[in-house]
């Protein structure tokens, strides 16, 4: 096998026709080179393109019952997940007429094939097709921001929670993360419209960075579930943020006259407490979080398993630096530095003590005030 049919061999296609020869014919044809997903009809097609999102192209027939061609292009050009709004769909079809090419392209077809199809030409557009999906997903994938929020992507969040969470150890800081999950998404893009979800995205993502610090990163996960990297706080400044945030969507609803109200759970994790923990074990925590929390209900604020095991400890080793503790002071969480005001002034012991020799008057005075 060759580079080339190596790389393909990796890549999925999805075929969605209600004839049994027709899908045995396509394996046949493509079955060598690629992963070969067959569809019954439209509605298999669309349950196996949501369950496996690397597919790099579809190929479609028409006429199929439940969910024809047509309406399975329609559903994937109309979809809230970007990713398969944005595969590759080539509609196959009989039909060899201008009419049918210009319609089929109309309503968002990337390509279209007639039957009976051959060999050639359906590997041509198989590797056409699937070769500049892959190529758009690589140049993703080095891009950082979300396009419709505007905050980062899930690429951005990870390089960005890795980072944190190194500095964190080094220099013995808190750090708290929080995922959050919109409520009963469907219902909202039901109530408000696919064609009205793009802007009320952009409106969610404007709010989570109207009340985040300037140190902090915000980043759209996935379709419905956004990330927060959040140095420096611990869990109650975490739940902190989380009041300011569900607070911030109240008030944005009001402004903005939102229809349909939005609400969000959120899952906090605070990884300084279990800085062994590698970064797939983080990332898992924090799913299970959100999916506790979504148990809870709309609105719910929860602490995710890892997090609220080690709470009642005392943060495992995890103390607060002088520089920590004034941005904490900055913040207004007086509170949270007083529990560890000791320690803190022990870690200045040597620059006082350098200060009683080099400086007196100035440290006696700074003491006065």
């Amino acid at each position: 096998m060759s580079e080339a049919q190596e790389e393909q061999a990796r890549t999925k296609i999805l075929l969605a026709d209600d004839s049994k020869v027709i899908r045995t014919s396509a394996a046949k044809i493509l079955g060598d080179d690629y992963e070969l997903l067959l569809a019954v009809d439209g509605q298999d097609a669309l349950d196996q393109l949501e369950q496996n999102k690397d597919v790099a192209a579809v190929f479609t027939d028409i006429g199929m019952p439940y969910l024809d061609g047509m309406e399975l292009l329609a559903k994937i050009r109309d979809h809230a997940d970007e990713v398969i709004k944005g595969v590759p769909v080539i509609v196959v079809t009989a039909d060899e007429t201008d009419e049918a090419r210009e319609d089929a392209l109309a309503r968002g077809a990337t390509d279209f094939i007639t039957k009976p199809f051959n060999r050639v030409d359906m590997l041509a557009r198989a590797r056409s097709h699937a070769n500049a999906q892959r190529e758009r997903r690589e140049l993703e994938a080095h891009t950082t921001i979300d396009r419709l929020t505007g905050l980062g992507n899930e690429q951005h969040f990870l390089n960005a929670l890795k980072d944190a969470r190194s500095f964190s150890q080094r220099h013995g800081q808190p750090l708290a993360v929080l995922r959050l999950q919109i409520d009963d998404f469907k219902s909202v893009v039901q109530e408000i419209g696919k064609e009205k979800l793009p802007r009320r995205m952009r409106e969610v993502g404007s709010l989570i960075k109207a009340c985040i610090r300037n140190e902090d990163t915000a980043a759209r996960i996935d379709n419905i579930h956004f990330g927060i990297i959040t140095p420096v706080c611990d869990a109650e400044g975490a739940r902190k943020l989380a009041a300011r945030i569900e607070k911030a969507m109240k008030v944005g609803a009001d402004k903005a006259k939102w229809s349909k109200p939005m609400t969000i759970s959120l899952a906090i994790s605070v990884p300084s407490l279990f800085p062994e923990a590698d970064l797939d074990d983080v990332l898992e925590d924090m799913k299970a979080g959100a999916t506790a929390a979504a148990g809870k209900g709309a609105g719910s604020v929860v602490l995710t398993p890892k997090t609220e095991s080690l709470a009642g400890e005392r943060k495992a080793g995890v103390r607060l630096d002088p520089t920590a503790a004034l941005r904490m002071l900055a913040n207004g969480r007086e509170e949270e530095v007083k529990e560890q005001l000791a320690e803190i002034i022990d870690q200045l012991q040597p620059l006082i003590t350098l200060a009683k020799k080099a400086v007196p008057d100035a440290l006696k005075k700074a003491l006065s005030k």
